[in-house]
């Protein structure tokens, strides 16, 4: 009996893997079928749209889990040089009739710096395009609930035409900065916070050290903001055709109505979404081209599209009805090889982008999260392969990075180093964030350029821990540490420092930091005085640190290629060099081996992160404790507590602005 019902379950377990198995199949065949069937042609005339409510704009797209693509549980992300390259390319192309970039209520953006970009691409394509098309931006609200609307306004004041829904609000009330400060909450928990920093402007430690924000930490924080906002009203002013003291009255008049915004030529006109979308004059049927299917095109089009069959596949399969457009296996396999020649007939400039935090080795990224960092050996590798790569002549490293480990920042300085003795410019472009670690990888490049509201320097140290032993003897936990070694608990977290580990710890950090300030002298050919006099942890925006000498120029990823093309005495004309990304994605179906031999990202992963999302996960064990400290760091991200300060070793990390 026991048989028969151990078989009749087995049967059924065979008979679902078959029809899985066979549906899977049916359907990977239907998509390559549809590849095929799709040109690689545009219409003839079509708009151009950007779903900013649909997407994420990122500077790098973090690796997916295709088991997580096949639930739609997942936001479709857009790189910011992407949509820049689409707009450039979108303006000297005839069958674009318009663009039309629509906003969610309550967007969500990295930083100014990166809206700074993309709204200087749209300004690049509207003076290109010589008034031959029209932009239009388009929001249900700007902001919800009065606030929230800044910096979704200041992109969407960089179009020809800005309309919203009769009912919504504008919510450009400016920026705020809020830190949450801890020190009371340890007091009364008996957490001790015991952390050294270089120097009093280095305030990362502040929220877990202070109950306030000490002179240096609010002045450096209200400096950016007031900067930031400076840049948002010179920008609104100079597209809304308004003076300096009406944009600012305008943010702090802020929220408006529709009534209001339209009275302050803030706005065009009222419109729902259907409105909007008829004022470009065209007939109906004219369809809308989204912005990353146009680059597609675009690259298949050039013989630079870099998707591998087997993914073009499945994005044919998992886009909505009618949004296929990437050519057939065969025009996949033609544009390659173009490609390829293409590069051995024209020099290269090698594009590195290094995002996240940085941290030492091949990294420790966690199954279940897609957060970034930039690992120190496989970073090493791309600038090795740069330098040893004859038909490279330049190299262009894209940071976005608050920093991290002292150790990982000096491995990456030194090859950056190596690259630029080797006779190859080395240019740095800098999105939202290039501080502490960030800075100090970036220090010894050629050149290095920056957003006005870039996020740069924070030239310090700092190095810590918590004593929490007093807070779980009230629980009944009593730790006991048995060291061999003077200094061997010195880090646990079950004890104070000594006198002797402090005067320890403080020559340490005072090493790290003079190390520090002699590299940014080296690397930017200032005496070590100057650096000092500019470092002290503190940070600036990209304007103020060119004023500086941080920076050597303001700009996006654009002006840093041709930058580099000048550097390195390289034709300027637009196809005269190729731009290599050394960051390609691996091939879908390399993904998927790599998760069933249990690589990056596991099945397990997979299973364990739907078990949650249904409450089915057990309440105990080792996944558990992962989870929760993955959403403790969530949560912490949110709240601008950066908890790589927490990680053991010295750390060069930027102080956590949270602005809303």
């Amino acid at each position: 009996m026991a048989t028969s019902f151990v078989w009749k379950i087995a049967r059924r377990g065979l008979i679902a893997v078959g029809v899985v198995t066979v549906a899977s199949t049916a359907a990977s065949a239907y998509a390559v079928r549809q590849t095929r069937k799709n040109a690689t042609k545009l219409p003839p005339e079509f708009i151009l749209d950007i779903d900013l409510e649909g997407i994420d704009l990122v500077e790098q797209a973090a690796p997916l889990n295709p088991f997580f693509q096949f639930t739609g549980r997942f936001r479709k992300q857009l790189e910011l040089r992407q949509a820049v390259e689409a707009l450039r390319l979108a303006s000297t192309d005839e069958r674009v009739k318009g663009v039309i970039a629509t906003f969610g209520a309550n967007q969500r953006y990295q930083g100014l710096a990166q809206i700074q970009e993309l709204r200087n691409a749209v300004t690049d394509f509207r003076e290109r395009a010589e008034g031959r098309v029209m932009t239009v931006a388009y929001a249900d609200a700007f902001g919800e609930a009065g606030i929230g609307g800044t910096l979704s306004y200041y992109l969407a004041s960089a179009f020809d035409k800005v309309y919203m829904q009769p009912s919504g609000l504008l919510s450009m009330s400016g920026l705020a900065s809020s830190t949450p400060f801890l020190r009371r909450f340890f007091d009364s928990w008996k957490v001790k916070p015991h952390f050294v920093a270089r120097e009093e402007y280095k305030n990362i430690i502040n929220q877990f050290t202070q109950d306030n924000y000490t002179k240096e930490h609010r002045h450096a924080t209200g400096t950016l903001l007031k900067g930031f906002v400076t840049d948002i009203i010179d920008g609104i002013a100079a597209s809304r055709g308004l003076n300096q003291k009406q944009a600012r009255r305008a943010i702090d008049d802020a929220p408006f109505n529709s009534d209001e915004a339209l009275a302050h030529g803030l706005i065009d006109d009222f419109k729902y979404r259907d409105e909007a979308e008829g004022t470009f004059g065209l007939e109906k049927r004219t369809r809308r081209i989204p912005i990353a299917k146009y680059l597609r095109a675009q690259a298949a089009a050039k013989g630079t599209n870099q998707e591998d069959p087997m993914t073009a596949a499945f994005n044919a399969m998992m886009a909505p009805p009618g949004e296929s457009i990437d050519g057939t296996e065969q025009d996949e396999a033609a544009a390659a090889a173009r490609a390829k020649r293409a590069e051995r007939d024209r020099p290269v400039i090698a594009l590195i982008t290094a995002v996240g935090s940085i941290v030492t080795g091949k990294g420790a990224v966690g199954e279940l999260q897609q957060m970034q960092e930039i690992a120190s050996t496989p970073m090493c590798k791309k600038l090795i392969d740069a330098r040893l790569d004859p038909s490279v002549k330049a190299v262009v490293i894209r940071i976005d990075s608050p920093g991290g480990s002292a150790v990982a920042s000096d491995t990456i300085y030194r090859e950056v180093m190596r690259l630029k003795e080797a006779g190859k410019p080395v240019i740095v472009s800098m999105g939202n964030v290039a501080a502490s670690g960030g800075y100090y990888i970036s220090a010894p490049a050629t050149k290095i350029v920056a957003q006005p509201s870039t996020v740069t320097g924070s030239i310090g140290v700092v190095f810590g821990k918590f004593n929490i032993a007093e807070a779980l003897r009230q629980y009944g936990i009593n730790p006991c540490t048995i060291a061999e070694g003077k200094n061997a608990d010195a880090q646990f977290p079950f004890s104070d420092w000594t006198r002797e580990q402090e005067r320890l710890v403080n020559r340490l950090v005072d090493h790290i930091y003079s190390g520090f300030i002699r590299k940014v002298a080296a690397g930017r050919g200032m005496s070590e005085a100057e650096v000092r006099k500019i470092a002290k942890g503190r940070v600036w925006n990209g304007k103020d640190a060119l004023a500086h000498g941080l920076v050597d120029c303001l700009g996006g990823l654009q002006d840093a290629i041709e930058l580099a093309k000048t550097e390195a005495g390289l034709p300027l004309e637009e196809d005269a060099v190729v731009i290599r990304d050394m960051a390609r994605p691996l091939p879908l179906l390399v993904q998927i081996v790599k998760m069933l031999k249990g690589g990056d990202v596991s099945i397990t992963a997979c299973i364990a992160s739907l078990l949650l999302e249904a409450g089915l996960l057990p309440a105990a064990g080792q996944l558990q404790e992962r989870l929760a400290c993955q959403v403790s760091a969530v949560l912490a991200r949110e709240a601008g507590i950066n908890l790589s300060a927490l990680e053991p070793g010295p750390q060069l990390i930027s102080p956590g602005i949270p602005i809303r």
